[in-house]
């Protein structure tokens, strides 16, 4: 499946997901659900930190899983999933998409309309 981080292997700071707006798109909920996964955490975390119900994060832990952006072991007869390498490297390609965006694309200009590459 990929290296696994194992608990507490990864130290970075948490990345800023925008999980706050009322119409997350695809890629900011998998930016949330691997973000849940950090530290490890069961699918009710997943469902608690990425606001979704127990149907829509099975399915996507499962895709998740079989893409090798995550993880699952057992620990204490706990299934419990961490992000892999290759889920932390999305994380932060993610971010740098967040940061261009914000940076480039969605800034007002002074006549206030939103415009590319100012």
């Amino acid at each position: 499946m990929g290296q696994s981080l194992a608990r507490g292997a990864y130290q970075g700071t948490r990345l800023r997901v925008n999980s706050t707006s009322k119409n997350r798109s695809r890629l900011d909920i998998i930016a949330d659900v691997i973000n849940a996964c950090r530290g490890g955490c069961t699918k009710s975390y997943v469902m608690l930190r990425a606001n979704l119900n127990s149907a829509t994060a099975s399915d996507l832990i499962k895709k998740l899983l079989s893409c090798g952006l995550i993880t699952l072991t057992e620990e204490e007869g706990s299934m419990i999933f961490f992000p892999t390498i290759r889920g932390i490297e999305f994380l932060r390609s993610y971010e740098q998409l967040l940061s261009f965006l914000e940076t480039n694309v969605l800034r007002e200009r002074s006549s206030g309309e939103i415009g590319i590459f100012q």
